[in-house]
């Protein structure tokens, strides 16, 4: 009976020897597969595409001003501020004939500068000869159309022997900020787009967006072409284009 309890011990030896050997494999793949989700886990999230994205758009300005400076000279002060005062009144009475009303006027405090002998040197003396007495006003109006005439047209003030220094016009979009929200939106939207094609030549597809940065907003004349790291923002023109960069990541998907 010994021979038989041996062999019996035998099979079982062997039994447990193999359920160790296919428990030993099946550990083994598992680990293998948890290895490889733990790789797939880390490696897609770091494989990105970072594209640019732009929008741009036309827009008219809503609001201008102009600013016109005026100035006399006189042996007296008091000659000065005389002359100084007609001037005035005429520049006001130009500004309501194009549109101009008084609300939209801005007239400054008067300026008054010492002029300096020169001697036969041509240097700067103590003496007084005379006195320069300035002013300014300024219109500002939500109609550009009239702001803009009334810069265009001053020059007829001159013909009255009137020193006029006429200021360049400039333009504004008040509603600027709400403009920027859509036009960013736009820019991230056409980045999307470009990181598509971007991934499509690979046969992948775009994930998530990891990070979105704005870049330069600009604004300038319709036709030009003046870019600036630090963003161009004109108010010469009634006319603007709008620009809006967007710096995008996104996730590459299988």
């Amino acid at each position: 009976m010994a021979a038989p309890e041996n062999a019996l011990e035998r099979v079982k030896e062997f039994q447990l020897a193999l359920l160790g050997l296919f428990l030993m494999i099946g550990l083994t793949v598992a680990a293998m597969v948890a290895a490889s989700a733990l790789v797939q886990v880390k490696r897609y999230p770091y494989e990105v595409v970072t594209v640019t994205g732009a929008a741009a758009k036309n827009i008219q300005s809503d609001f201008a001003e102009w600013t016109c400076r005026f100035a006399r000279r006189a042996n007296a002060p008091a000659s000065a501020f005389k002359a100084l005062q007609s001037d005035r009144a005429v520049i006001v009475e130009y500004l309501k004939s194009v549109g101009v009303t008084a609300a939209e006027m801005e007239v400054s405090q008067i300026g008054t500068t010492a002029l300096y002998k020169l001697n036969d040197r041509g240097d700067t003396t103590n003496q007084i000869e005379g006195y320069e007495l300035s002013q300014t006003i300024t219109s500002r109006s939500a109609d550009v159309v009239k702001i803009d005439r009334a810069a265009r047209e001053a020059t007829s003030l001159m013909s009255r022997d009137m020193v006029v220094d006429s200021q360049t016009p400039s333009f504004y979009y008040t509603k600027l900020d709400d403009l920027k929200v859509k036009m960013l939106g736009d820019a991230t939207q056409n980045a999307f787009q470009r990181a598509q094609s971007m991934a499509k030549s690979t046969g992948r597809g775009i994930g998530r967006l990891r990070t979105a940065n704005m870049g330069v907003f600009q604004i300038t004349a319709p036709n030009s072409t003046e870019v600036s790291d630090y963003g161009v923002n004109d108010t010469s023109s009634r006319e603007k284009k709008v620009t809006a960069v967007v710096n995008a990541t996104f996730e590459l998907a299988n």
